[in-house]
């Protein structure tokens, strides 16, 4: 039986019971999920995932949530008391069988309980997929508030000060209540988009990926194969909610990273047409 057909009847025998849908693999990373609501009503989505180290003989399992505080998963290290590895090793196709049933037991005595924690959030406040969802929908009203609200010319800001504008003001709400300070963090967003859009075409999308729905800044370039797209609302979240994060270097650093591919593609023709004139 292959690896992939091995861990869907095994490992799915205690999953599919708790709600979990098989992934078909498009590579050698072997998924189950669940779409299910937390205790507010709330999206979350949960993931167990087992693939192959490209370098030794042993095979990983990462327990992982979108709900809040769960970033990087759960490895058996932190799921059983007292293990100190975050793999099975094996030496041969009998070994490796033997790894997925003890991670089938691994999963019905610690993980299962620990799945259904983590539907719920670590953090007290944190950003829903209903709160990216609303905003990609209402991102214009939010724009419109601010500038209605705070009578400010939006066209004379480049990226750089606009970073520095909206650090400003989400600096000076650190200890304002998470209910309280999220419009702000939803107009804030919608005012990096509208100032980012005035030097490079971009748009709001909604991103659908295994784990989460989020909304992001995608640019019309670079290409499509290259990086294009900047999460916003989550990283002006993280200045306010991250005592000592700077939000103008955190976003600057975000904007830049989509270009850095732009660069290198620039540089590499520049250097292909080089070569054509030798």
């Amino acid at each position: 039986m292959k690896k992939g057909q091995l861990i869907k009847k095994i490992v799915g025998e205690v999953l599919e019971p708790e709600g979990f849908v098989w992934i078909e693999p498009k590579e050698a990373v072997w998924k189950f999920h669940k779409k299910t609501r937390n205790s507010k009503g709330e999206k979350v989505n949960l993931m167990v995932q087992l693939y192959n180290s490209n370098l030794e003989k042993k095979i990983y399992m990462d327990l992982i949530s979108s709900a809040g505080g769960h970033a990087g998963g759960y490895r058996i290290d932190r799921i059983v008391p007292g293990c100190k590895t975050q793999a099975i090793y094996y030496t041969n196709d009998e070994e490796y069988k033997q790894a997925i049933e003890k991670y089938a037991s691994i999963l019905k005595e610690y993980g299962i309980p620990l799945l259904r924690q983590m539907i719920e959030s670590l953090w007290p406040d944190y950003l829903s997929q209903e709160d990216h969802e609303i905003f990609y929908q209402e991102h214009e009203q939010h724009l419109n508030s601010f500038m209605e609200r705070e009578k400010i010319d939006l066209n004379q800001l480049n990226i750089e000060m606009v970073a520095e504008f909206i650090e400003k003001h989400i600096s000076e709400k650190k200890s304002t209540p998470f209910e309280e300070v999220k419009p702000l963090i939803m107009e804030l967003a919608a005012v990096f988009g509208y100032v980012a859009n005035r030097h490079r075409a971009c748009k709001w999308i909604l991103k659908d990926v295994e784990i989460r729905t989020f909304c992001a800044l995608k640019f019309l370039e670079p290409p499509e194969d290259g990086m294009s797209s900047m999460t916003v609302l989550d990283t002006i979240f993280s200045g306010w909610r991250i005592e000592n994060l700077r939000t103008k270097k955190y976003l600057l650093d975000n904007y830049n990273r989509v270009f850095a591919y732009e660069e290198r593609e620039l540089l590499r023709k520049y250097l292909a047409q080089q070569n054509q004139r030798k």
